[in-house]
Order: structure tokens, then sequence, then C-alpha cells
């Protein structure tokens, strides 16, 4: 069974306009629970959308921690990954969590 991204991603569109419906319609809960569960799936879409755009902004850095006079953070180099194999490794990633969260709070 392949992954269908598109698909995944209109299912997404389809809950966060449903969770917005909720959010008007159920006064009940508490504001902030609608505005995490919006949050949870706009970055799950993101997701999706980085991964079917081959968007993928990598940022090297350098981390130096001393003793005697404190931490510094160098940049080391930035560049884009748009080849096929970060897009499997990507969607295998997703896939991975997707699976293992059958029964969680927010979908």
């Amino acid at each position: 069974m392949g992954f269908d991204i598109d698909t995944k991603i209109q299912e997404l569109k389809e809950k966060l306009e449903s969770i917005k419906k909720e959010s008007e319609e159920n006064r009940m809960e508490p504001k902030w629970w609608h505005l995490l569960r919006e949050f949870y799936f706009k970055s799950k879409l993101k997701q999706l959308e980085a991964i079917r755009d081959k968007r993928f902004h990598v940022t090297i850095s350098l981390h130096i921690d001393c003793e005697t006079f404190g931490s510094k953070e160098f940049s080391v180099d930035e560049f884009d990954l748009t080849d096929e194999n970060t897009v499997k490794c990507a969607i295998h990633d997703f896939r991975k969590y997707e699976d293992g969260k059958k029964d969680s709070l927010f979908t």
C-alpha cells in the first residue's frame, strides 16, 4: 500500500476546518485546547507540504561549551536538500509516527 501525500494533505486540511468549526460551535471546551489541536495539525500539514515540494532546508552549526569562557554557537553551513532519497526518508519518518499514534488525543 503506497502513501498518497496529496490525499493526506487534503485530510489534514479537512481536519483543520473541522477543528475551527468545533471551536466556534462548542464553547464548553477551553479555547487553548482548540488552539493546541490546531497547532498540531498545522505542523503536520507543514511537514507534508515540505515533503511534497521537496523543501528541506538544513543548517549545520557548531556548539562550543567552555566552563571558563561560556558557550558559543557558530554557523557552519546552510543548504537545501531536494533529492528523492531525502523525500523517501521524510515520508518514512512521518509514517512511523503516524502509524504509532492511532489513539492520539488530538484526533
